[in-house]
């Protein structure tokens, strides 16, 4: 594949911002440590603690719960499809996908079974039954399916991007959103050609929300408008925000001391 390292290419998002201030209601909120969390499009909140998987509905009530003993530890967990959640081990390098009642669909995929040497990072993609995986071993962002032998393959993209580290892939408009937070985001569209990169140093999170790219930057929430380059900070109701899961007007944002859930006017 083709990736375009042009200079020209380039955006740079280092502009100056103002600050805005929404009127926060909170709602509910949870307490789990050092947990892994997701939320779906109808606002349900997926959270490891103690060794057990949940899932809470948009009131803040308890559906259904699963144990995750078998797992050394969950990564990350994938609602894009909230019927067939994606569940990544990084220490056990296996994918899972469970129901919406957290019930095992499919026989595990095991990623060394499937030719990879360590993937540190696995979503879901737009494209039925397909997966992002970084191979960090070998330095390659991989479109895989289990279904087909037939790969999208980007190699040397640490070498390709002059990235250090690979922190979160996003996909969003068939691109693909790549953070590293000693560089910046870089965009590529789907068969790895270099879009656009966005200037923003020391990123730990970033969402994406009908062309508005919400990101954290050292416990501060910040948007930036994908069309008009705008930027905006957020002032947040809570310190320790290391995680936030934006769906409409309801921010859930998460501390090391578990989730607080809150409505934005």
């Amino acid at each position: 594949m083709r990736l375009l390292s042009v200079l020209g290419l380039l955006i740079n998002a280092s502009v100056v911002f103002s600050q805005v201030q929404f009127t926060w209601t909170k709602l509910w909120s949870i307490e789990a440590k050092q947990s892994v969390c997701a939320l779906d499009l109808y606002n349900n909140l997926y959270y490891t603690n103690q060794q057990t998987l949940f899932k809470i509905d948009s009131t803040g009530k308890q559906r259904f719960s699963q144990s995750v003993k078998q797992w050394s530890a969950i990564t990350a967990i994938d609602t894009r499809n909230p019927m067939k959640l994606m569940l990544f081990s990084e220490d056990q390098q296996v994918i899972e996908y469970l129901d919406n009642t957290l019930t095992k669909q499919q026989e595990i995929i095991d990623l060394n079974e499937e030719g990879f040497s360590f993937v540190n990072k696995a979503i879901t993609s737009s494209q039925p039954d397909k997966v992002w995986v970084f191979d960090s071993d070998n330095s390659r962002i991989i479109l895989y399916s289990k279904r087909t032998p037939q790969r999208q393959q980007i190699d040397n993209i640490y070498g390709l991007l002059g990235a250090k580290i690979i922190t979160q892939l996003v996909e969003y408009n068939n691109q693909l959103y790549i953070v590293d937070p000693t560089k910046g985001i870089f965009i590529l569209d789907t068969y790895g050609t270099m879009v656009s990169f966005l200037d923003i140093k020391e990123v730990l999170f970033i969402q994406i929300e009908n062309d508005i790219l919400y990101y954290l930057e050292d416990g501060e929430l910040y948007f930036l408008n994908l069309k008009t380059k705008a930027t905006n900070k957020i002032i947040l109701p809570i310190s320790e925000v290391k995680r936030f899961y934006k769906n409409g007007q309801r921010i859930y944002l998460q501390t090391p001391e578990g989730v607080n859930v809150y409505n934005i006017q």
